[in-house]
């Protein structure tokens, strides 16, 4: 049996070495997009005897195993923290602490606009205005946008519309602004992220839902060609038979449109299956990760993109994560 570790350090500082006797338990959700990760610290608080938490307090979680690796989990400043106690319990303390902080810059509106620029050439413009620097997937920096206009929105809501207009998700992180392709489990880098494998044979827990919504055989965008000065329309195939879902701005250019198209047509997919598996603790995993599933039959064993990761850890307990999924942009739930 593998023993848990987990740490807290403020600066140089491990917390757990004066905290450890207080210490009931901590909670950790790693999220993709624009969610805000967070870190819970709970602690034993009996007389009423521990510091009270600083506000913008910085965070930095580790946690594994003592036989294998213990590895960071970012960093977090503290937000707020309570206090209580309830009949049958213990007074406590609960530390708040967020990836990000969703205010100053990050949230400011703004308007400017963008002609004949890269997508990686306007998000970094973007987040340089929010005091962040830029990652993004290879694939999609080199994406050429003609015209986009950025409308008294804050830097955080126009790049994420913007990136998803094209198949990204933004994650704002620490001092970086991450773009990633939307269910392609790999990191701003392109490359992929550990996969997280799960079995039904000694699964902690699972469920998983076919979800029922509408289904769409085709995504159509319109757009003007400039040479007939018609409005035409690129269209993509959403994976299912149906109607076509229109959406309802026109774009400048006709890749744009497509790119629109085809995002739209990834996101929908998602959209038919959900569900979460309980598994063991793994310091590698990241939300965004491909998860595979194997020993659970038809309609399950594939392929899932995962939306979030959710990891508690209490005093002489195993430490487990559930990992919430979705159906693969590409196509139906569990689909290989």
């Amino acid at each position: 049996m593998k023993t848990p570790v987990f740490q807290l350090f403020k600066g140089d500082t491990n917390l757990m070495g004066s905290m450890a006797p207080y210490f009931l338990g901590a909670g950790l959700t790693d999220e993709v997009g624009i969610q805000n990760d967070q870190l819970q610290v709970f602690l034993n608080d009996e007389g009423r005897r521990l510091p009270l938490p600083k506000e913008g307090d910085l965070l930095k979680p580790w946690a594994g195993y003592a036989e294998t690796q213990v590895l960071p989990l970012g960093a977090f400043k503290v937000e707020r923290y309570g206090l209580g106690w309830e009949p049958g319990g213990a007074e406590a303390m609960v530390m708040t602490a967020r990836a990000v902080t969703y205010a100053g810059e990050v949230k400011a509106g703004g308007t400017m606009h963008f002609d004949d620029r890269s997508l990686a050439d306007i998000l970094g413009e973007v987040a340089r205005s929010a005091g962040l620097s830029l990652a993004i997937d290879p694939q999609l920096a080199e994406v050429r946008i003609p015209y986009v206009l950025r409308w008294e929105a804050s830097p955080i809501d126009f790049a994420s519309r913007l990136a998803a207009e094209h198949g990204g998700i933004v994650k704002p992180g620490g001092e970086k602004l991450a773009v990633v392709r939307r269910g392609a489990g790999t990191d701003a880098a392109g490359t992929e992220l550990p996969r997280i494998r799960v079995q039904r044979l000694g699964s902690s827990g699972w469920n998983v839902e076919g979800e029922p919504r509408p289904r769409f055989g085709k995504v159509a965008a319109a757009w003007q060609d400039p040479t007939s000065g018609r409005r035409k329309l690129a269209e993509k195939s959403a994976g299912s038979e149906g109607p076509t879902n229109n959406l309802i701005h026109p774009r400048a250019t006709k890749a744009e449109a497509e790119a629109a198209a085809e995002a739209r047509a990834r996101e929908l997919n998602t959209l038919t299956g959900s569900g979460f598996f309980v598994t063991e603790f793994d310091p590698a995993y990241s939300a965004g990760a491909l998860v595979e599933a194997s020993g659970f039959g038809e309609g399950i064993d594939g392929t899932w993109p995962s939306e979030r990761i959710s990891t508690s850890w209490e005093k002489g307990a195993p430490v487990l994560s559930t990992i919430d999924v979705t159906a693969k942009p590409e196509g139906g739930q569990g689909d290989g």
